[in-house]
């Protein structure tokens, strides 16, 4: 699979980003003591993400890709995570999770 120059864009392009803390909307305490989870998107245009809820340390997030667009990966920095549109991850350190997508040709 060829990924174009969106890997290393990908912070850059977040625009639309979802945060999961197992307390609940995270405060100054959560953010020190609590994982958190940011997910978000290489291009709103081309996709969004949802968010389930958090269970057993884990939560699920769905990328859904827009008309004329697909869905690549999800990714952490420049590694694959899944190929998966629909993926569970573990909720035991931060970590940020991209949704990449690109134009279907």
């Amino acid at each position: 699979m060829k990924l174009p120059f969106i890997i290393a864009a990908a912070v850059l392009l977040v625009t639309a980003a979802f945060m999961v803390c197992p307390q609940g909307v995270p405060d100054a305490t959560d953010q020190l003591n609590d994982p958190i989870i940011s997910f978000g998107v290489n291009d709103d245009t081309m996709g969004s993400v949802s968010v389930g809820s958090y269970e057993n340390n884990t939560v699920t997030a769905t990328a859904t890709a827009t008309t004329g667009h697909s869905f690549v990966g999800w990714y952490s920095g420049s590694e694959l995570i899944s190929e998966s549109a629909t993926a569970t991850f573990s909720v035991d350190s931060a970590k940020v999770y991209t949704a990449m997508f690109e134009v279907t040709v």
